[in-house]
């Protein structure tokens, strides 16, 4: 599991990741909360705040690197990711040798819900793009259809922690905004529990925002939206990834493209294109894009070479 003390990770405390401790995690029964390093304290002094939009809505999933990465239309390259401080370790993890676990948590976009038969969900084809150059890497996909903040939480030793997983990425937002603007706190405080759950099992947690949506009512709008904003500012005060899946969505939206193209009929759940945007971006903020590129060019390479006389 990893152990790194390098770069982002300097602020993680992992455990041993017992049984029991996971157990009075979940519950909430370990008392007082982890302490915070003079570092955190630092950066909390000098993090530059996120900025919204008219809508509400984070213009910024990385709020330490605004002023040196203005947001634009088109998918981030893997080498501006990389210098992402809360990008940064897990792409040393995907650069380095060591094969990884990666466990994927979360609602009806992560199962595939909708998809015809013979479709792909993104975690598919995430896998598929982890295999092109990480071979021995397993890539497990636990989610579940209706999943929220609080089922996950409930649950998180059996659907996620007994594999053991390197990384967890987890998307949460759809189903909890059915409860309302009320129940956004304990949003909140389920989504940092279920990070602390994760890294004291010496695991690395990643957030990922839903997509867009299209069709909701009013007030269900505006309660995910609130998730949404509520999920890329606990990422940035803890410090972990943010995939920000519905800022990009609405970009693209913004320069014309068309959501109906990548949703289904009722405008709710990714169809089969869909799915594809939501595992491009991935492996491009994980840096396996380039990977997989350099894997195919060494391929080709040795083909080459074999075919000559």
């Amino acid at each position: 599991m990893p152990q790194s003390d390098q770069g982002a990770g300097a602020h993680y405390p992992l455990s041993s990741g017992s049984g029991n401790r996971r157990r009075l995690l979940l519950f909430g029964l370990t008392g007082a909360p982890l302490q915070r390093t003079s570092d955190q304290e630092a950066f909390e002094a000098e993090r530059l705040s996120v900025l919204f939009d008219e809508a509400g809505e984070s213009a910024l999933n990385d709020s330490r690197t605004a002023r040196q990465e203005p947001v634009t239309e088109s998918t981030p390259s893997s080498s501006t990711i990389k210098e992402r401080p809360s990008f940064r370790m897990v792409c040393e993890m995907v650069a380095g040798p060591k094969p990884l676990t990666w466990v994927f948590a979360g609602d009806s976009a992560t199962v595939g819900h909708g998809l015809e038969f013979d479709r792909r969900n993104f975690v598919a084809l995430f896998a598929a793009r982890v295999k092109q150059s990480r071979r021995t890497d397993v890539v497990i996909n636990t989610g579940l259809a209706g999943e929220s903040a609080e089922s996950l939480l409930e649950d998180l030793e059996w659907r996620s922690l007994r594999f053991r997983p390197d990384i967890v990425v987890v998307m949460l937002g759809v189903d909890d905004a059915a409860a309302g603007h009320s129940d956004c706190d304990a949003f909140r405080d389920r989504l940092r529990r279920l990070i602390q759950c994760i890294r004291s099992d010496g695991a690395l947690p990643v957030l990922q925002t839903p997509h867009r949506v299209l069709h909701l009512g009013p007030v269900e709008l505006s309660a995910l939206r609130q998730r949404v904003k509520a999920i890329r500012q606990i990422a940035g005060d803890e410090e972990i990834p943010c995939v920000d899946h519905w800022g990009r969505w609405k970009r693209k939206q913004a320069g014309g493209a068309s959501l109906e193209e990548w949703l289904d009929a009722e405008g709710l759940q990714p169809n089969a294109e869909g799915h594809q945007h939501l595992a491009h971006l991935l492996g491009s903020c994980f840096g396996l894009l380039d990977q997989g590129a350099t894997a195919a060019t060494s391929t080709a390479s040795t083909t080459e070479r074999s075919a000559k006389p």
